[in-house]
Parts: structure tokens; sequence; C-alpha cells
């Protein structure tokens, strides 16, 4: 079992506004927690749209 850290990035098309989040994965909850993160990854990028 190991960690891996990732980077959520999202970019605001109209602002230019960077909003970062990182986070670190447990590896042995990978599948999950790697679902809900493009989940997450996703509502940023529609946040950051707005």
């Amino acid at each position: 079992m190991w960690d891996r850290d990732i980077e959520l990035r999202a970019e605001s098309g109209e602002t230019g506004a960077i909003k970062t989040e990182r986070r670190t994965l447990n590896v042995q909850h990978r599948t999950s927690n790697e679902k809900s993160m493009e989940i997450e990854a996703e509502s940023l990028e529609r946040k950051a749209k707005n």
C-alpha cells in the first residue's frame, strides 16, 4: 500500500483564475477514490467556467 499525490486544477476561461487542490489518495482504495476525484475534478472545471 502506498499513497499517491494528485493535483486537481481548473482554469476559468473568462477570468483566467486558477483553482488548485492537492489530495493524497491511498492506493488500497484507489478505484473508488479515483472515481470520486474525477467527479470532483469535473465539478471544479464547471465551477471555474462559471
